[in-house]
């Protein structure tokens, strides 16, 4: 396997690309996903090429050889926040404001997950406030009747 060519998944994970194009986990970066809490990224489409015994069928094979390896996405593009997925977007949740805008500068961006993941946690948060506000407007609306 140490001679196959290999490819960077989103994940992180490096793997090898057999002669039938399949990916197999790169066994020592197998062992840094699992060392660093990364676990069951060893399952994979396997033609039985890692093990020694073929066992796919040859439509698989042909299948797999088909498929398109994605190129690795560079260091310097993956999401600021993650680092597992291409960063597209700025991100700037200051004050329950939001700010994503598509590919602008060189500031670090984040991958659209991460946003919205930001997004999503804002609104719950502001959503907490809609008591508060909705009795302090009426306690004015009250105040102003006055």
């Amino acid at each position: 396997m140490k001679d196959w060519p290999l490819n960077l998944r989103e994940s992180m994970l490096m793997e090898r690309i057999c002669s039938h194009g399949i990916g197999h986990p790169d066994p020592d970066s197998l062992a840094w996903m699992e060392r660093n809490g990364r676990e069951g990224y060893g399952v994979h489409g396997c033609d039985g090429c890692c093990s020694g015994k073929r066992y796919a069928t040859q439509a698989d094979v042909e299948a797999a050889a088909a498929a398109v390896v994605k190129e690795p996405v560079p260091f310097e593009k993956l999401c600021a926040n993650c680092s597992m997925r291409e960063g597209t977007m700025l991100w700037s949740g200051e004050m329950g404001a939001m700010m994503a805008l598509r590919m602008m500068g060189s500031l670090p961006k984040w991958c659209e997950l991460c946003i919205a993941r930001e997004q999503l946690k804002h609104a719950k948060k502001s959503a907490d406030t809609i008591p508060e506000l909705e009795k302090k407007i009426e306690e004015m609306m009250v105040a102003e009747e006055k």
